[in-house]
């Protein structure tokens, strides 16, 4: 499932991300 694969990337992604911007 294309859905899936783009989920399973885009959510750690999503949380590095946050964790930048409670750094910053």
């Amino acid at each position: 499932m294309k859905f899936s694969a783009f989920v399973v990337f885009f959510l750690p992604l999503a949380f590095a991300t946050e964790r930048s911007a409670n750094n910053l």
